[in-house]
Order: structure tokens, then sequence, then C-alpha cells
């Protein structure tokens, strides 16, 4: 989240298609409060070479109780297309490549249509499909932490490097880490993503997949190229100044993104993963953070920051940002700039 826009959801919303990620491989090492504010674990080599050949991509796109989901793994990519009630009108040629199943959807038994399809064969990275019955929404308990916090008209105050460099030095500090941290790197933005699987909204949703019935391998190999622009791409030099500044303060990068960016630096961030955060971590530990510090994050996709502001009112927001994003209230900061720039200032100031 990393690869979100206020316009997009706006958009989507509006014709209920959704888009749902998540990044597998090993579970949150937080376990308790206590640590939330801990410094980030260091990674060796070794801990690095594991975690990268562990990563795995989980994505859906959601148009009603219609999805789009893959999953990636190393070599290997699941993808399938699921519509639920009828099979539409442009699937009809290829009905016979499509499994029938019963659900139970909205309180009410339906007909589904799944089409797969596996690309790889190596059985110790073979992967598969979620149930047909699971939902996707990224509305989900397991997606979304709280309401999200989204203000309009309100005016945020507007502070220097220096002031937010005395912020970080003297205040508890939480990083909270967007797409638009790894744009200047070659991870793929989401609207890229889209374009490149040829994926569309409202009545184009399923026209526009029929592709990937007819030549499946090759849009196996777009999204396996995906991946490894996730996994394989550099960290950006505000990455490996956040790294310091995380390490000098003793505190933690919770993340959106995808990307491995972080884990390229040394560090292994937080994902956000909203069971966890809501079962785990208690308000106390959220009134401990004075602050959360957001870098190149447009919009609060996943409900951090309106989790954060429901349990500790009087905690700071806090943007680097090129324009005022969504989730700054009249209470919160601005710092205006190219965080590439400002985050290695910030660095080189932390003393």
């Amino acid at each position: 989240m990393f690869w979100r826009f206020p316009s997009r959801f706006i958009l989507i919303a509006v014709m209920f298609l959704f888009s749902s990620f998540s990044l597998l491989g090993k579970e949150p090492w937080i376990e308790t409060s206590g640590e939330f504010l801990s410094s980030p674990k260091i990674l060796s080599q070794e801990d690095l070479r594991q975690v990268l050949k562990e990563q795995s991509l989980d994505m859906t796109w959601h148009n009603e109780e219609n999805y789009f989901h893959f999953v990636t793994r190393q070599d290997h990519v699941f993808f399938e297309i699921i519509c639920t009630g009828k099979l539409p009108d442009c699937f009809n040629d290829k009905k016979d490549q499509f499994i029938s199943e019963d659900c139970f959807v909205n309180g009410k038994n339906q007909k589904r249509y799944r089409y797969f399809y596996q690309y790889g064969d190596d059985e110790e990275t073979k992967i598969g499909s979620s149930s047909s019955n699971e939902s996707f929404s990224p509305n989900s308990f397991s997606y979304i932490v709280c309401e999200r916090r989204v203000i309009e008209n309100e005016k945020p105050t507007i502070i220097t490097e220096e002031e937010l460099a005395s912020i970080i030095r003297n205040k508890n500090v939480l990083f909270y880490t967007g797409a638009g941290l790894s744009a200047s790197s070659n991870v793929p933005t989401m609207n890229q993503l889209e374009s490149l699987l040829g994926i569309k909204k409202g009545v184009d949703f399923f026209p526009a997949l029929k592709k990937a019935i007819e030549t499946p391998q090759w849009f196996a190999l777009q999204i396996q190229s995906f991946h490894q622009a996730c996994f394989s791409s550099p960290p950006t030099k505000a990455h490996l100044a956040l790294k310091e500044l995380a390490l000098f303060k003793h505190c933690q990068i919770v993340t959106e993104n995808l990307d491995s960016l972080h884990e390229q630096t040394g560090i292994m961030p937080y994902r956000i993963d909203a069971n966890h955060l809501k079962t785990e971590i208690d308000s106390d530990a959220l009134r401990e953070i004075d602050a959360i510090i957001c870098i190149g994050l447009s919009y609060d996709d996943r409900g951090f920051l309106g989790w954060y502001k429901k349990h500790n009112p009087e905690g700071k927001v806090i943007s680097i940002d090129l324009s005022c994003p969504s989730y700054l209230g009249n209470d919160d900061l601005l710092l205006k700039g190219d965080l590439q720039t400002i985050i290695p200032q910030l660095k080189l100031s932390r003393s």
C-alpha cells in the first residue's frame, strides 16, 4: 500500500470493484504490545536469502461476488477467475474450461463458476486456490484494521525539515511507509500492473480477463514479471536512510508495501496484519506513540491511521508528501517535498 490513490478508490467504490493484496511468508515476529515499538529485526545475508525465497504475493480484484485472484511464489504462478450466479456471456465459448460449484453467498445457495491455471511444476513451490467460499473483500476482518481515516477540507500545519528532525529526536515515533517510497525504484505501481494484465473496471471486468483464458501461459508470465520486480528491485536512498533512522530511534517501520525494498536494506519491517493488530496490540501501546510519520503514503487504505487515532486521539499524524493526503486533519502536520531528498537529509541531521 501501497499503491493506493484516493481518486482510484473513489472510482472503485462506485463501481463495486475492489482490489485486495497480501504478502505471504513468515508470520510477524511482533507478538506483544510491549514489542510494538521495538526496533526492526536485523537481517543477515542468510536471513535475507531465506526471506526472499519464501516471499509470495496473494492479490485479488473483486467485482461484487466475482473475482480475479492470483498467488505467486518463486517461479510458480497460480491464478483463477471466479464468477458467481451466472457465467458471463463473454465466456460462453470457454464454458467447458470452467468448473461449476455450489456455494452459499449472501444468504442463498448459488452456482459459482471457476477457471484456474497453474504455471510451474516444482512440487516444493506448488501453490493452489483459496477456498471458493472465502471472501476476498478488502473490507474484511483480516484486511481492514479500522475505519479508514479520510478527512475533507482540513488544513494541517506545514512544518520544516528541522522541525520534523526535532520531533524524531525527542518523541516516540513510528514510521509508516506506502507506495510512494518505492516509486523511484523499478517496482510497478498498481495502475501499471493493471495495465500490464489488462484488468479493467465495471462492465469490462470479465471481458478484459478473457485473454487470461485464451493465453494463460503468457498471462502467468506477466504476473511472474511483477513478482520478480517486487522482490529483486534495489532499495532507494530513502529506504536506506529510513533504516538508519529507525535503528537510531529503536522504533518500528510499518509498511503497506508488497515489495522487499525494506528487507534489501537489511531490516524486516512490520507488514500490516489487521487480525494480529486488533487481537494482540492494546490501546496502551498506541498511546505510547506520540506521532506516526507517513512516508510515501497517499491514502489510509488499511485503516491503520484510523485505528491509531481512535485509541490515541492526541497522537499526531505527520506526512512527508508533495501534496496534502486525505488522512491529515487540522491537528496533524505536513512536510511538503521530495521524500527521496528529505529522508536522507533527516538521517544526516539526526544528531
